[in-house]
């Protein structure tokens, strides 16, 4: 951080911080839509993973915050640390995300959801998957 000025830090901060609350506040907001009840859910493999993920961003965002405030770069040993739970939380984020992903479909197929055929409009292949109450609810594509 040799060439970092404190306007930078803060503008780093910013950014990092702003990427955090969007994560948390996309992956609720999800959560939420998949939760009310509907007659046709989206799912995406990624709902979870986002919220948890907002966390690795936080912890971004301290270097630059800390740089800010003391005008100086964190010790080598508080950075070490700080790496070390960056990459925890990232493989956390990563598997709590999937895992409750996966009891959550397990959760709408035991409500009576259908797995829809194909890929939901909008979406790249593999990353979401459509639910219907029934299969005539299901929008096939051509």
């Amino acid at each position: 951080m040799n060439n970092i000025t404190r306007p930078k830090a803060l503008l780093l901060f910013i950014l990092f911080f702003g990427i955090a609350i969007s994560c948390l506040l996309l992956g609720i907001s999800r959560i939420r839509e998949r939760i009310s009840s509907s007659e046709v859910i989206l799912v995406s493999k990624f709902d979870f993973v986002i919220p948890f993920a907002s966390l690795v961003f936080f912890l971004v965002s301290v270097p630059a915050i800390y740089f800010f405030i003391n005008n100086r770069t964190m010790k080598n040993a508080s950075l070490a640390l700080l790496t070390k739970s960056i990459f925890i939380s990232f493989i956390t984020a990563l598997v709590l995300g999937f895992l409750i992903n996966s009891i959550n479909v397990n959760y709408l197929e035991k409500k009576g959801y259908v797995q829809c055929k194909g890929i939901p409009t909008g979406w790249t292949p593999g990353t979401a998957t459509e639910y219907a109450l029934n299969e005539g609810l299901c929008i096939i594509k051509d």
